[in-house]
């Protein structure tokens, strides 16, 4: 164990502290931890006082994965079915179309995506998201087995 003095603000074991807080605790790692964790609850507070709060952001985040789907399911079947290269070629029309604004605007520098500006890299956060979905299945499977408890959630 250590006494630390806080140079920002930490979310420390689910306790929120201000910067200059002195602190006893058993790593560096747990400190530093816990300046991010800080970090991202106050860009998550900026987000939510500028933009939307966490449940229209994700039905905005529903809605762009639902336009993706129903592009991608439209070309799939066009494709399986397509005898030509003319066919194939007709079947990604909808799905250019739709993706042409998004990707002219990316190109051009107009659209900076939150994927750009994270320090994360496309593998770290594939990382996340696999990682919350083994997690999430794992609760799922663990409430829905036989062995489950009666009250447990599903």
């Amino acid at each position: 164990m250590k006494q630390v003095t806080l140079k920002a603000p930490a979310i420390i074991n689910g306790t929120a502290y201000q910067k200059d807080k002195e602190l006893t605790v058993s790593s560096d790692e747990i400190v530093e931890q816990g300046y991010k964790l800080a970090a991202r609850e106050s860009l998550r507070k900026v987000i939510y006082a500028n933009v939307a709060d966490p449940e229209s952001m994700l039905g905005i985040t529903a809605d762009g994965v639902l336009l993706a789907l129903i592009g991608i399911s439209r070309l799939t079947i066009a494709l399986s079915t397509a005898t030509s290269l003319a066919e194939v070629r007709a079947s990604a029309l909808e799905l250019a179309e739709l993706s042409k604004p998004f990707i002219g605007a990316l190109d051009a520098g107009q659209l900076e995506t939150t994927l750009e500006v994270k320090p994360e890299t496309h593998g770290e956060i594939l990382n996340q998201v696999i990682g919350a979905n083994v997690a999430v299945a794992g609760i799922i499977k663990s409430a829905t087995s036989p062995e489950a408890p009666a009250e447990a959630p599903v």
